[in-house]
């Protein structure tokens, strides 16, 4: 019960993060960084971080989204 405030606050400072064109690197990479956090803190979000890499690669193309993906697996 304690964790639903928790992750309704992750999942609103990830979409402030990543939502809109032209984005920093660096908001980018926090956005996915907290996306992992938020799988850590509940795994039946896991969805939650595959569609914030989908729309990372779809928005701001191949390079942020591969930036992303390789800062948040390796």
């Amino acid at each position: 019960m304690t964790s639903q405030g928790l992750i309704a606050c992750m999942l609103v400072w990830i979409l402030v993060l990543i939502l809109g064109p032209n984005r920093p690197l660096w908001q980018l990479l926090l956005g996915t960084a907290l996306a992992g956090l938020l799988v850590l803190t509940r795994v039946n979000l896991s969805p939650v971080l595959l569609a914030t890499l989908a729309y990372i690669f779809w928005e701001h193309k191949k390079t942020a989204g591969g930036l992303c993906r390789i800062g948040r697996f390796s």
